[in-house]
Protein backbone atom coordinates (compact mmCIF):
# COMPACT_ATOMS: atom_id res chain seq x y z
CA UNK A 1 0.00 0.00 0.00
CA UNK A 2 2.87 2.50 0.75
CA UNK A 3 4.69 1.69 -2.88
CA UNK A 4 1.35 2.42 -4.18
CA UNK A 5 0.79 5.64 -2.08
CA UNK A 6 4.42 6.84 -3.39
CA UNK A 7 2.94 7.08 -7.03
CA UNK A 8 1.22 10.23 -5.73
CA UNK A 9 4.91 11.93 -5.60
CA UNK A 10 5.17 12.45 -9.68
CA UNK A 11 1.29 13.31 -9.49
CA UNK A 12 2.26 16.04 -6.92
CA UNK A 13 5.89 17.13 -9.11
CA UNK A 14 4.04 17.19 -12.32
CA UNK A 15 0.78 19.54 -10.96
CA UNK A 16 3.33 21.85 -9.22
CA UNK A 17 5.67 22.06 -12.37
CA UNK A 18 1.98 22.89 -14.63
CA UNK A 19 1.74 25.66 -12.21
CA UNK A 20 5.47 27.03 -12.60
CA UNK A 21 4.59 27.33 -16.20
CA UNK A 22 1.33 29.01 -16.04
CA UNK A 23 3.38 31.74 -13.65
CA UNK A 24 6.22 31.60 -16.36
CA UNK A 25 3.38 32.28 -19.20
CA UNK A 26 1.94 35.46 -16.62
CA UNK A 27 5.56 36.98 -16.28
CA UNK A 28 6.97 36.22 -19.26
CA UNK A 29 10.66 37.55 -20.00
CA UNK A 30 11.29 39.05 -16.35
CA UNK A 31 12.66 38.05 -13.04
CA UNK A 32 13.92 38.94 -9.87
CA UNK A 33 16.57 41.35 -9.91
CA UNK A 34 19.38 39.30 -8.60
CA UNK A 35 19.29 37.24 -11.75
CA UNK A 36 19.98 40.48 -14.20
CA UNK A 37 22.70 41.40 -11.51
CA UNK A 38 23.69 37.58 -11.64
CA UNK A 39 24.04 37.04 -15.64
CA UNK A 40 25.64 40.79 -15.90
CA UNK A 41 28.51 39.78 -13.96
CA UNK A 42 28.60 36.56 -15.53
CA UNK A 43 28.96 38.62 -18.93
CA UNK A 44 31.18 41.14 -17.56
CA UNK A 45 33.72 37.84 -16.23
CA UNK A 46 33.43 36.18 -19.22
CA UNK A 47 34.22 39.37 -21.12
CA UNK A 48 37.30 40.26 -19.30
CA UNK A 49 35.73 43.82 -18.49
CA UNK A 50 35.38 42.78 -14.55
CA UNK A 51 38.05 40.40 -12.83
CA UNK A 52 37.55 38.06 -10.48
CA UNK A 53 40.36 38.74 -7.81
CA UNK A 54 39.28 42.78 -7.89
CA UNK A 55 35.17 43.04 -8.83
CA UNK A 56 32.18 41.26 -7.36
CA UNK A 57 28.87 41.05 -7.04
CA UNK A 58 27.09 40.50 -3.43
CA UNK A 59 25.80 37.31 -2.12
CA UNK A 60 27.95 34.97 -3.94
CA UNK A 61 31.27 34.27 -5.67
CA UNK A 62 31.52 34.40 -9.47
CA UNK A 63 31.05 30.65 -9.92
CA UNK A 64 27.07 31.09 -10.43
CA UNK A 65 26.71 34.21 -12.21
CA UNK A 66 29.22 32.92 -15.22
CA UNK A 67 26.82 29.46 -15.17
CA UNK A 68 23.96 31.55 -15.43
CA UNK A 69 25.15 34.03 -17.57
CA UNK A 70 26.25 31.34 -20.15
CA UNK A 71 23.19 29.31 -19.51
CA UNK A 72 21.43 32.82 -20.42
CA UNK A 73 23.41 33.80 -23.73
CA UNK A 74 22.80 30.71 -25.36
CA UNK A 75 19.04 29.76 -24.46
CA UNK A 76 17.94 32.93 -22.96
CA UNK A 77 15.55 33.20 -19.77
CA UNK A 78 14.06 29.93 -20.68
CA UNK A 79 17.44 28.74 -20.58
CA UNK A 80 18.10 29.30 -16.82
CA UNK A 81 14.19 28.72 -16.40
CA UNK A 82 14.62 24.99 -17.37
CA UNK A 83 17.70 24.63 -15.23
CA UNK A 84 15.33 25.91 -12.27
CA UNK A 85 12.67 23.59 -13.14
CA UNK A 86 15.02 20.12 -13.46
CA UNK A 87 16.63 21.41 -10.25
CA UNK A 88 12.97 21.19 -8.57
CA UNK A 89 12.21 18.28 -9.59
CA UNK A 90 15.69 16.96 -7.91
CA UNK A 91 14.67 18.85 -4.66
CA UNK A 92 11.06 16.84 -4.83
CA UNK A 93 13.19 13.93 -5.11
CA UNK A 94 15.77 14.64 -2.25
CA UNK A 95 12.60 15.33 -0.08
CA UNK A 96 11.04 12.03 -0.50
CA UNK A 97 14.30 10.55 0.07
CA UNK A 98 15.23 12.74 3.73
CA UNK A 99 11.96 11.00 4.96
CA UNK A 100 12.86 7.50 3.31
CA UNK A 101 12.88 4.81 6.46
CA UNK A 102 12.66 7.87 8.90
CA UNK A 103 9.08 8.75 8.37
CA UNK A 104 5.44 7.28 6.79
CA UNK A 105 4.42 7.31 3.51
CA UNK A 106 1.94 9.97 4.11
CA UNK A 107 4.37 12.42 5.83
CA UNK A 108 6.64 11.92 2.73
CA UNK A 109 3.98 12.81 0.27
CA UNK A 110 2.34 15.88 2.50
CA UNK A 111 5.97 17.07 3.39
CA UNK A 112 6.77 17.28 -0.50
CA UNK A 113 3.29 18.48 -1.45
CA UNK A 114 3.92 21.55 1.66
CA UNK A 115 7.72 21.88 -0.23
CA UNK A 116 6.22 21.99 -3.75
CA UNK A 117 3.21 24.58 -3.52
CA UNK A 118 4.46 27.02 -1.19
CA UNK A 119 4.42 30.10 -2.56
CA UNK A 120 7.99 31.03 -2.38
CA UNK A 121 8.87 27.66 -3.81
CA UNK A 122 6.77 28.84 -6.73
CA UNK A 123 8.24 32.26 -6.94
CA UNK A 124 12.04 30.91 -6.80
CA UNK A 125 11.32 28.72 -9.24
CA UNK A 126 9.83 31.04 -11.84
CA UNK A 127 12.02 33.83 -11.42
CA UNK A 128 14.69 33.20 -8.93
CA UNK A 129 18.48 32.68 -9.18
CA UNK A 130 19.90 29.43 -10.38
CA UNK A 131 22.34 30.17 -7.79
CA UNK A 132 20.01 29.62 -4.78
CA UNK A 133 18.65 26.43 -6.26
CA UNK A 134 22.07 24.88 -6.93
CA UNK A 135 22.99 25.87 -3.41
CA UNK A 136 19.96 24.30 -1.82
CA UNK A 137 20.10 21.46 -3.92
CA UNK A 138 23.80 20.78 -2.57
CA UNK A 139 23.01 21.80 0.72
CA UNK A 140 19.78 18.84 0.77
CA UNK A 141 22.40 16.19 -0.95
CA UNK A 142 24.78 16.77 1.67
CA UNK A 143 22.42 16.20 4.52
CA UNK A 144 21.01 13.06 2.59
CA UNK A 145 24.84 12.12 3.11
CA UNK A 146 25.21 12.28 6.13
CA UNK A 147 22.05 10.69 6.97
CA UNK A 148 22.61 7.70 4.49
CA UNK A 149 26.21 7.37 5.05
CA UNK A 150 27.07 9.20 8.25
CA UNK A 151 30.03 10.59 6.31
CA UNK A 152 30.72 13.59 7.64
CA UNK A 153 33.46 15.14 5.28
CA UNK A 154 31.49 14.59 2.17
CA UNK A 155 28.41 15.75 3.16
CA UNK A 156 30.39 18.88 4.45
CA UNK A 157 32.41 19.50 1.44
CA UNK A 158 28.90 19.26 -0.41
CA UNK A 159 27.52 22.64 1.71
CA UNK A 160 30.82 24.27 1.42
CA UNK A 161 30.64 24.09 -2.50
CA UNK A 162 27.05 25.00 -1.78
CA UNK A 163 28.66 28.59 0.16
CA UNK A 164 30.20 28.99 -3.41
CA UNK A 165 27.08 29.59 -5.30
CA UNK A 166 25.18 31.12 -1.94
CA UNK A 167 26.92 32.74 1.18
CA UNK A 168 24.00 32.44 2.97
CA UNK A 169 24.58 28.61 2.91
CA UNK A 170 26.90 29.14 6.00
CA UNK A 171 23.71 29.60 8.27
CA UNK A 172 22.64 26.44 7.61
CA UNK A 173 26.49 24.96 8.17
CA UNK A 174 26.16 27.22 12.01
CA UNK A 175 22.83 24.49 12.01
CA UNK A 176 25.10 21.50 10.86
CA UNK A 177 27.49 22.85 13.62
CA UNK A 178 24.90 23.25 16.55
CA UNK A 179 23.42 19.58 15.67
CA UNK A 180 26.66 17.65 16.24
CA UNK A 181 27.49 19.38 19.23
CA UNK A 182 24.31 19.31 20.72
CA UNK A 183 24.33 15.28 19.96
CA UNK A 184 27.59 14.94 21.20
CA UNK A 185 29.51 14.51 18.27
CA UNK A 186 31.98 16.50 18.62
CA UNK A 187 34.82 14.39 17.06
CA UNK A 188 33.46 14.90 13.94
CA UNK A 189 33.71 18.97 14.16
CA UNK A 190 36.94 19.18 12.70
CA UNK A 191 35.95 17.10 9.49
CA UNK A 192 32.74 19.10 9.42
CA UNK A 193 34.75 22.26 8.98
CA UNK A 194 37.54 21.33 7.20
CA UNK A 195 34.36 20.10 4.39
CA UNK A 196 32.59 23.37 5.06
CA UNK A 197 35.78 25.72 4.32
CA UNK A 198 37.93 23.90 1.46
CA UNK A 199 36.08 25.13 -1.27
CA UNK A 200 35.75 28.34 -0.92
CA UNK A 201 39.61 28.29 0.41
CA UNK A 202 39.99 26.79 -3.08
CA UNK A 203 38.04 29.30 -5.06
CA UNK A 204 39.35 32.33 -3.33
CA UNK A 205 43.29 31.03 -3.47
CA UNK A 206 42.24 31.05 -7.44
CA UNK A 207 40.63 34.81 -7.25
CA UNK A 208 43.16 36.02 -5.28
CA UNK A 209 40.82 37.03 -2.46
CA UNK A 210 38.21 38.35 -4.75
CA UNK A 211 35.53 36.06 -3.41
CA UNK A 212 37.08 36.76 0.28
CA UNK A 213 35.92 40.34 -0.17
CA UNK A 214 32.94 39.73 -1.93
CA UNK A 215 31.89 37.73 1.87
CA UNK A 216 32.94 39.86 3.95
CA UNK A 217 31.16 42.77 1.77
CA UNK A 218 27.97 40.91 2.01
CA UNK A 219 28.28 40.21 5.32
CA UNK A 220 28.94 44.13 6.14
CA UNK A 221 25.63 44.93 4.11
CA UNK A 222 23.59 42.15 5.72
CA UNK A 223 23.81 43.02 9.15
CA UNK A 224 20.95 45.18 10.00
CA UNK A 225 19.98 45.20 6.60
CA UNK A 226 15.79 45.04 8.06
CA UNK A 227 13.90 47.60 10.10
CA UNK A 228 12.07 45.10 12.95
CA UNK A 229 9.34 45.72 11.17
CA UNK A 230 10.35 44.73 8.12
CA UNK A 231 11.35 41.52 9.94
CA UNK A 232 8.38 41.27 11.75
CA UNK A 233 6.57 41.88 8.32
CA UNK A 234 8.35 38.81 6.48
CA UNK A 235 8.42 37.04 10.00
CA UNK A 236 4.90 36.06 9.61
CA UNK A 237 3.92 36.82 5.99
CA UNK A 238 6.39 34.19 4.60
CA UNK A 239 5.09 31.07 7.07
CA UNK A 240 8.61 31.78 8.63
CA UNK A 241 8.24 32.12 12.35
CA UNK A 242 4.99 30.77 12.26
CA UNK A 243 6.14 27.36 10.72
CA UNK A 244 9.31 27.50 13.18
CA UNK A 245 6.74 27.58 16.16
CA UNK A 246 5.42 23.94 14.57
CA UNK A 247 7.99 22.56 13.86
CA UNK A 248 9.33 23.29 17.58
CA UNK A 249 6.44 21.70 19.17
CA UNK A 250 6.52 18.45 16.47
CA UNK A 251 10.21 18.11 17.57
CA UNK A 252 9.57 18.31 21.22
CA UNK A 253 5.75 16.23 21.30
CA UNK A 254 7.96 13.78 19.27
CA UNK A 255 10.47 11.15 19.70
CA UNK A 256 12.83 13.85 19.58
CA UNK A 257 15.55 11.10 17.30
CA UNK A 258 18.70 12.38 15.33
CA UNK A 259 16.79 13.09 12.33
CA UNK A 260 14.59 15.63 14.19
CA UNK A 261 17.10 17.63 15.96
CA UNK A 262 19.32 17.30 12.60
CA UNK A 263 15.67 18.99 10.56
CA UNK A 264 14.84 21.38 13.49
CA UNK A 265 18.76 22.39 13.52
CA UNK A 266 19.00 22.91 9.78
CA UNK A 267 15.20 24.67 9.65
CA UNK A 268 16.01 27.15 13.08
CA UNK A 269 19.39 28.21 11.78
CA UNK A 270 18.03 30.60 9.49
CA UNK A 271 15.18 31.89 11.55
CA UNK A 272 18.16 32.65 14.28
CA UNK A 273 20.42 34.41 12.19
CA UNK A 274 17.06 36.52 10.62
CA UNK A 275 16.85 37.95 14.19
CA UNK A 276 20.28 38.21 15.49
CA UNK A 277 21.28 39.85 12.13
CA UNK A 278 18.07 41.94 11.39
CA UNK A 279 17.83 40.98 8.17
CA UNK A 280 15.17 39.67 6.57
CA UNK A 281 15.71 40.53 2.70
CA UNK A 282 15.91 37.10 1.35
CA UNK A 283 13.05 35.39 3.47
CA UNK A 284 11.06 34.39 1.15
CA UNK A 285 13.49 32.38 -0.78
CA UNK A 286 15.47 30.73 2.29
CA UNK A 287 11.73 29.57 3.63
CA UNK A 288 11.65 27.28 0.59
CA UNK A 289 15.42 25.67 1.75
CA UNK A 290 13.54 25.50 5.01
CA UNK A 291 11.23 23.35 4.13
CA UNK A 292 13.32 20.98 2.49
CA UNK A 293 14.01 20.02 6.16
CA UNK A 294 11.11 21.66 8.15
CA UNK A 295 8.45 20.36 6.24
CA UNK A 296 8.33 16.01 7.43
CA UNK A 297 8.14 17.94 11.16
CA UNK A 298 5.67 20.47 9.82
CA UNK A 299 3.72 17.32 7.95
CA UNK A 300 3.83 14.64 10.94
CA UNK A 301 2.76 17.81 13.38
CA UNK A 302 -0.35 18.64 10.86
CA UNK A 303 -0.88 14.22 10.64
CA UNK A 304 -1.39 14.06 14.37
CA UNK A 305 -3.96 16.12 14.45
CA UNK A 306 -6.26 14.61 12.30
CA UNK A 307 -6.02 11.26 14.34
CA UNK A 308 -8.85 12.26 16.60
CA UNK A 309 -10.70 12.95 13.56
CA UNK A 310 -13.10 10.20 11.89
CA UNK A 311 -13.37 8.84 8.39
CA UNK A 312 -15.37 11.25 6.92
CA UNK A 313 -14.03 14.30 9.01
CA UNK A 314 -10.01 13.13 7.50
CA UNK A 315 -11.77 13.18 3.77
CA UNK A 316 -13.12 16.36 3.88
CA UNK A 317 -10.18 17.92 5.64
CA UNK A 318 -7.96 16.37 3.04
CA UNK A 319 -9.93 17.32 0.22
CA UNK A 320 -10.01 21.05 1.63
CA UNK A 321 -6.11 21.00 2.08
CA UNK A 322 -5.61 19.70 -1.67
CA UNK A 323 -7.62 22.53 -2.97
CA UNK A 324 -7.63 25.24 -1.35
CA UNK A 325 -4.09 25.29 -0.43
CA UNK A 326 -2.89 25.27 -4.29
CA UNK A 327 -5.18 27.57 -5.40
CA UNK A 328 -4.37 29.97 -2.72
CA UNK A 329 -0.53 29.61 -2.92
CA UNK A 330 -0.59 30.21 -6.78
CA UNK A 331 -2.76 33.04 -6.29
CA UNK A 332 -0.45 34.47 -3.75
CA UNK A 333 2.65 33.86 -6.31
CA UNK A 334 0.50 34.90 -9.96
CA UNK A 335 -0.15 38.66 -7.63
CA UNK A 336 3.30 38.77 -6.48
CA UNK A 337 5.18 37.72 -9.21
CA UNK A 338 4.34 40.20 -11.61
CA UNK A 339 5.00 43.69 -9.35
CA UNK A 340 8.27 42.01 -7.63
CA UNK A 341 10.11 41.10 -11.03
CA UNK A 342 11.62 42.89 -13.91
CA UNK A 343 12.58 42.28 -17.58
CA UNK A 344 16.07 40.49 -17.92
CA UNK A 345 18.61 41.77 -20.63
CA UNK A 346 22.18 42.57 -20.79
CA UNK A 347 23.20 45.90 -20.20
CA UNK A 348 23.96 48.23 -23.14
CA UNK A 349 25.44 51.68 -21.17
CA UNK A 350 27.99 51.84 -18.94
CA UNK A 351 25.51 54.21 -16.59
CA UNK A 352 23.77 50.59 -15.48
CA UNK A 353 26.85 48.73 -15.36
CA UNK A 354 28.10 51.57 -12.58
CA UNK A 355 24.45 51.98 -11.14
CA UNK A 356 23.93 47.83 -10.59
CA UNK A 357 27.66 46.95 -9.63
CA UNK A 358 28.09 50.12 -7.05
CA UNK A 359 31.43 48.37 -5.07
CA UNK A 360 32.95 47.88 -8.17
CA UNK A 361 35.48 50.33 -10.82
CA UNK A 362 33.23 51.97 -12.83
CA UNK A 363 33.84 51.18 -16.63
CA UNK A 364 34.38 53.66 -19.36
CA UNK A 365 33.36 51.17 -22.16
CA UNK A 366 30.46 48.22 -22.45
CA UNK A 367 31.74 44.48 -23.23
Amino acid sequence: MGHTRLLLAPAILVAALLVQLVLILHVGDRAYGDVLKAVNFGHLVDTGAYEVGRDMVNSKTFVGPWIAYHLFARWGLDGLRVANMAIFVLLGGLVLALGRGRFDVGTRLLALFVFAFYPGTLRSIVAGELDDQLATLLLATGVLVYLERGRVLTAALLLGTGFLFKFWVAIFGLGFVVFLLATRRARDLPAALAGLGLPFAVVALFDGGGSAHAFFTSLGLSVHYSTWSKVAFKAFSTGLLPCAVVVVASWAEGKRRDVDTLFLCLASSYVVYVFVARDAFAATTMMMTCLVFSSHLLAAWMLRRTRALGPSARRAVAIAVLTLCPTATTTVAYVNLYRDTLPIRLFVTTDEINRTFRYNRPLVTVP
